[in-house]
């Protein structure tokens, strides 16, 4: 969640946030607005996010060794401005027409909620635009797949179908054991509206929220 220009962007780990506690939304919120630092990750967080970052980076080189020039790859943070995330999203977009295999590090922007998924894979099915489409990749750390990646990859669906005109059949998980899965994005799809819904309206008129116990 941040503040860019006169309004609030979202991206799917605020989805992930709200529906684990409402509390996170309203920290998340105040964080945005300047009232709140967020801690520096340190100790075993810091190592799971250098280890996830080796984990996404291995796959990469191994991609662009198998399919060099045909992979695309897109480098560096998206500058906080909405210019530069419509921008960068139009990039992905002329990636996509020219029909690149692979497209590293792919941006979404639809105004509200902006998406970075690690990975684009073109499918051999036709789209309403052109004679292919894409699927998602998203590298994982974790050797099992969890409930809560399925935001995320529904997140990415609806970016997708907006870009495509089609939705995607699927979304792809890299385990941190080398396996990939796949998930089909229609099995989730409402429980994704109905979450991306009950978060926007919590985020419409944030309040305090006592925080919610997790096992």
């Amino acid at each position: 969640m941040q503040v860019v220009g006169d309004g609030f962007v979202y991206s799917a780990t605020d989805l992930n946030n709200d529906l684990e506690c409402r509390r996170l939304t309203w920290l998340e919120y105040r964080v945005a607005l300047g009232e709140l630092q967020r801690a520096a990750a340190e100790g075993a967080a810091q190592l799971i996010a250098e280890k996830g970052e080796a984990h996404e980076a291995r796959y990469r080189d191994v991609q662009l060794a198998r399919l060099g020039e045909e992979m695309v790859l897109f480098a560096g943070r998206v500058v906080n401005t909405r210019a530069a995330m419509a921008a960068a999203e139009a990039e992905t977009v002329a990636a996509m027409e020219r029909g690149a295999k692979l497209i590293y590090q792919a941006t979404f922007f639809d105004g509200t909620f902006l998406g970075r998924t690690d990975f684009l894979r073109r499918v051999e099915r036709p789209s309403a635009r052109w004679a292919w489409s894409y699927e998602f990749v998203d590298t994982k750390l974790a050797l099992s797949p969890k409930a809560y990646f399925l935001l995320q990859l529904c997140n990415y669906s609806e970016h997708l179908a907006r870009l495509q005109g089609t939705a995607p059949r699927a979304g792809h998980l890299v385990l941190g054991s080398g396996l990939e899965a796949a998930f089909r994005i229609d099995e989730y799809a409402a429980f994704y509206r109905q979450q991306k819904k009950t978060f926007l309206a919590r985020a419409a008129q944030p309040a305090e929220a006592y925080p919610e116990e997790t096992a």
